[in-house]
């Protein structure tokens, strides 16, 4: 388990010590517990979902591959705990975390 204050891109980047990933080297999940969720938004689709998380020293996205189907059921959530991968995303020179779910909890 993980909390807010664990979320920088300077912890996520450390984590590359850990790689490569695989057998025998799983890739490690984190728990995030009661998530603010202040979006819900389907991709390629409806085929995949988005959240735009805010926390209150942190933002980041998190995205659930091939679970489109459940954005009717969380769309008008606040709150989520979910388990997944962090990973750090570079675009145009702007860094932000990402988080990979797993599961919804």
């Amino acid at each position: 388990m993980i909390d807010e204050n664990d979320l920088s891109i300077e912890n996520i980047e450390s984590l590359a010590m850990l790689e490569p990933f695989g057998m025998g080297n799983e890739e490690p999940l984190y728990l995030l517990k009661d998530v603010p969720v202040m979006k819900f938004y389907q991709l390629s689709g409806g085929k995949h979902l988005k959240m735009d998380i805010d926390f209150p020293r942190t933002k980041m996205t998190a995205l659930y591959f091939q679970q489109g189907q459940l954005f009717d059921e969380l769309k008008d959530k606040k709150y989520i705990s979910i388990v997944g991968t962090l990973s750090v995303n570079e675009f145009r020179n702007q860094k932000s975390i990402n988080f990979i779910i797993k599961d919804i909890v």
